[in-house]
């Protein structure tokens, strides 16, 4: 299954692209089929995680051995649905289906992709979290947004919305570049020191390339604060994947483990550079390749609901011997 995401009025080279590659796909395999994914409705509602949850709600993992995402071209609000729905369709079903997540990764491709961004902040549909109910109004609320260049004003909005107590920002160290975390935080000092009020020991630093590595913090000082605060309303961590797309797989793992809120802020259209659709990167990226459910773990197919919520649960899957790179 093929699907490309539709965003209003796209770039002439981007349809283009898109096109090319839909057509390289479809040959690569006997059957496919490609789904268009609306991510805006009229009204500019973001729809296109639940439009995408429908293109997948008649699969039966049982009838597969092995079912595979790769998330490499999708956004945020699109493939973070697709995983959480497949992942609790299998693990519901206490079969043995196999279910992979691969993700090419290329920092300067990243980098030189620039997005226009909606006005509104939104949880990834499944991902609402907590937050907002009424139980959880006493809950400190950790904040833990990724930190990128060229999304200030989304993350101020964002910061805005969730109005935390505190604030974790996450730079990516190690890095494709090893200067990329002092320039971060040069270029987000008035926010560290002012509006954000950032401690130098809040900083948390998670490998640029590896998605294991943030999935384990976050999940490390959720547990620590759930021991703190559980006498004073409990803990609440907000996560917010606004930087590179490993770090943002990593931070979906967590809060699938955890149910925890992800708020975000989805592109209208992306930009990329002059020259960049033409260039062949695949001898300079690198394609990670993470096992989150199956037959590598047998003993939390019968029990699909360790790890989901109590404040002494360990973590549902430990998807770290499974990752090939």
């Amino acid at each position: 299954m093929l699907i490309r995401e539709q965003r209003p009025s796209p770039a002439r080279a981007l349809v283009d692209a898109a096109d090319a590659n839909t057509a390289l796909m479809s040959g690569l395999f006997t059957n496919t089929s490609t789904v268009p994914i609306e991510v805006f409705a009229l009204d500019g509602a973001v729809t296109g995680g639940r439009a995408a949850v429908r293109a997948l709600a008649e699969l039966a993992p049982a009838n597969f051995t092995d079912v595979l995402v790769d998330v490499s071209a999708l956004s945020i609000g699109v493939f973070f649905p697709l995983v959480r729905f497949l992942d609790e369709l299998v693990r519901s079903g206490g079969h043995r289906t196999n279910l992979h997540l691969t993700i090419t990764v290329n920092p300067e491709v990243e980098r030189s992709i620039e997005a226009n961004y909606s006005d509104a902040v939104v949880a990834p549909h499944g991902y609402q979290g907590r937050l907002e109910l009424d139980s959880n109004t006493e809950a400190i609320r950790l904040w833990m947004p990724h930190i990128a260049l060229g999304k200030r004003a989304v993350l101020e909005r964002i910061f805005r919305r969730v109005d935390p107590h505190d604030v974790c920002p996450i730079l990516p160290f190690p890095a494709a570049d090893p200067r990329r975390p002092e320039e971060l935080m040069d270029h987000y000092s008035a926010e560290l020191e002012n509006s954000w009020e950032v401690h130098a020991r809040n900083v948390i630093y998670a490998d640029e390339s590896n998605p294991l590595d943030v999935y384990r913090t976050v999940l490390r000082i959720d547990r620590t604060r759930r021991r703190i605060f559980q006498e004073v309303g409990g803990s609440q961590l907000v996560l917010s994947p606004v930087g590179a797309k490993p770090l943002a797989v990593g931070t979906m793992l967590a809060a699938i483990e955890q149910d925890f809120p992800v708020r975000y802020v989805e592109a209208v259209e992306f930009v990329p550079r002059d020259g960049l659709l033409s260039i062949d990167r695949s001898q300079s990226s690198r394609l990670h390749h993470l096992w989150l459910a199956g037959e590598a773990y047998a003993a939390q197919v019968v029990a699909p609901s360790v790890g989901r919520g109590g404040p002494e649960a360990s973590p549902r899957i430990e998807p770290a011997a499974a990752e090939r790179r």
